[in-house]
């Protein structure tokens, strides 16, 4: 995984495939080349049983079909750190009056607001987004969730944590994770970015980069240990050509800085 470039970038311009599942409740284990390691406090517990799509982790209760309640928490560090991630939940309770909770993300040790819903999934209906950028179930509704909330980094540390909003019986929740990959289904193809166009992808000998809002301050190029590299470029303009025929095959992370921030493509070296 590319590690320094994502500390500095504020756009990725890369096609994310999130389909590694974390699948370990305990211990570290490596992930998608990624040294993954799990612990919990409080209320948590192991889905074996409800709904495929959020296995297997339970925040908020421990017990199995009469769980004993209350806030409880998983953590999980990755050693490099990872550029995104995403998490399917399911099982938050809102019955409207009485027991209610959420599920709140919190990336390096603040809290993560998720900006919009996800998706609905085949258990249960769907549940709500608070004000605060947190996950609560449906009104009224005993069992709620949905699919997909992408979590941007970089992320060193992320908590899953189920909180009681009132009542004492609540249920707990139930959440699936996944590292989000840089994909490179598409990399014969012209990369866009918000600085510019780069092609070709796979290259040998020669990338180009073109696009009228190029500032030119600064290309950097990035190996996969997050270890820059040199390279040979042009005067920076509105066409960028840099030389990366002493570079090993592989993958690379180009970093542009310029008038619009920066941007961060992923390239693949023949």
């Amino acid at each position: 995984m590319i590690v320094v470039v994502i500390l500095m970038v504020q756009h990725v311009a890369t096609m994310a495939q999130c389909t590694d599942q974390v699948l370990h409740v305990q211990g570290s284990q490596v992930v998608a080349g990624v040294d993954v390691t799990v612990t919990s406090t409080g209320y948590v517990d192991t889905n074996t049983v409800f709904c495929s799509e959020t296995f297997p982790f339970i925040v908020g209760a421990v017990g199995g079909v009469t769980p004993l309640s209350g806030p409880g928490a998983y953590t999980f560090q990755f050693d490099p750190p990872i550029d995104s991630a995403m998490i399917n939940v399911g099982g938050l309770g809102n019955e409207g009056v009485g027991d209610a909770e959420e599920i709140r993300l919190f990336v390096n040790g603040s809290h993560y607001s998720i900006s919009s819903v996800g998706q609905p999934h085949a258990c249960e209906d769907m549940a709500m987004l608070t004000a605060n950028g947190d996950i609560t179930g449906c009104m009224p509704c005993i069992v709620s969730g949905w699919n997909g909330t992408t979590i941007q980094g970089p992320i060193t540390t992320l908590m899953v944590e189920d909180v009681p909003l009132s009542g004492a019986f609540y249920g707990g929740a139930t959440f699936s994770l996944f590292i989000c990959a840089s994909g490179d289904a598409a990399v014969d193809e012209p990369m866009h970015g918000t600085l510019g166009i780069l092609y070709p992808n796979p290259a040998t000998d020669r990338i180009t980069i073109t696009g009228d809002r190029w500032g030119g301050s600064s290309v950097l190029i990035f190996d996969a240990q997050g270890r820059q590299v040199p390279c040979g470029s042009s005067t920076p303009s509105d066409r960028i050509t840099l030389d990366v025929s002493a570079l090993a095959p592989g993958l690379y992370a180009l970093q542009l800085d310029g008038r619009s921030g920066h941007v961060v493509y992923t390239v693949v070296i023949d």
